[in-house]
């Protein structure tokens, strides 16, 4: 009978460490999801960027980025009022890099500018369905022209810059940018970028070549320089990355992300049918249903936010006219971040 008693002891022994080993695992699972819900919530409500840390990360530049302020502007939330009342301040001259006019209210505008002698220039996209063509009456004060002479396969830019001012902005001029769809939009007036950012739309509409070496370090000008520049910023990342975007199909930056395993990755797009197989990243990858994400930006270490134009495609950054720009301002970025999660916390 000892035996047997000692088999039997043996045997609930097993069963007993089984159990606690299956319970250690449940309770494991439940505390990190506890955990990953509070760190969450932490990061909520701790979202301020210290200007003391966010300065030690400065000393720490991939390349030879400036520090650089922008206010920052957000659609839905009543973005057109502000955009409009910078846009009106144009003087001497207005020049623009555009993919998408359709919002009669813009329009108005722009050609309002044109009419108090501002020499307003527009290099727009006409090879898109759904737009006007050049020729349309409506722009008959402005100076238009497409972008043959750029040798892009599109105009995909958003950019405007006048004497005073600049904005890059995600957001085509048309009613969905302004009131339906996640967009940003960056406007300041740092003197040093408005003269590159002129500089540059001189070149482009002479049909003059741009080299690397014209470009400011803080803008990324595509198809010259945006893919080395971001893919080092995001090379060079150590602690975070948030961004929302149209869409990921690129596979270098796919490669990127995914081997970025020891930080804290957070990826949003929209909830369109082909945002389903953006692997191998889809474990860092939330989709948002409303507001629809058409905005391209990336926010790096809390230090580097970038706005632009760009879809997070190989055709964008290797083949089509885009305009990025890095900023380092601290509080745009808590008001990206704030939005970011937000959104996040709506995404599934």
């Amino acid at each position: 009978m000892k035996p047997i008693k000692s088999f039997l002891n043996t045997k609930n022994s097993i069963i007993f460490i089984i159990i606690i080993a299956v319970w250690g695992v449940l309770l494991g699972r439940i505390w990190n999801t506890i955990s990953f819900s509070t760190n969450d919530k932490q990061e909520t409500i701790n979202s301020l960027p210290q200007q003391k840390s966010n300065s030690l990360l400065l000393t720490r530049m991939p390349t030879d980025i400036q520090a650089l302020t922008g206010e920052l502007l957000i659609s839905p939330k009543n973005s057109w009022s502000g955009w409009s009342e910078k846009i009106k301040q144009a003087s001497d001259f207005l020049y623009v890099w555009i993919y998408d006019v359709t919002l009669m209210d813009a329009k108005s505008l722009i050609k309002n500018i044109a009419k108090q002698d501002t020499e307003v220039k527009m290099i727009i996209e006409d090879d898109k369905y759904g737009v006007d063509k050049i020729s349309d009456p409506r722009w008959w004060w402005i100076q238009t022209m497409n972008d043959s002479k750029l040798h892009t396969n599109y105009m995909h830019a958003k950019t405007f810059v006048s004497q005073w001012l600049y904005i890059i902005q995600t957001a085509n001029l048309t009613f969905s940018s302004f009131n339906t769809q996640r967009e940003y939009y960056v406007l300041w007036d740092n003197q040093e970028i408005i003269n590159n950012l002129k500089m540059l739309f001189e070149k482009d509409w002479k049909g003059e070549q741009i080299q690397p070496s014209d470009i400011h370090p803080n803008i990324l000008f595509c198809p010259i320089d945006c893919r080395y520049k971001i893919e080092q910023l995001m090379k060079t990342a150590q602690m975070s990355i948030r961004t929302q975007n149209q869409y990921l199909d690129d596979p270098s930056l796919q490669q990127i992300l995914s081997s970025k395993t020891g930080l804290d990755i957070r990826i949003t797009l929209p909830n369109d049918k082909k945002n389903f197989q953006s692997r191998p990243i889809q474990n860092k990858i939330k989709l948002l249903g409303s507001p629809r994400i058409h905005a391209k930006a990336i926010l790096i270490d809390d230090t580097y936010l970038v706005i632009s134009s760009i879809n997070f495609s190989t055709n964008s950054m290797d083949n089509n006219r885009e305009i990025w720009i890095i900023i380092t301002d601290v509080e745009s970025i808590v008001k990206y971040k704030k939005q970011f999660l937000l959104d996040r916390e709506k995404a599934k």
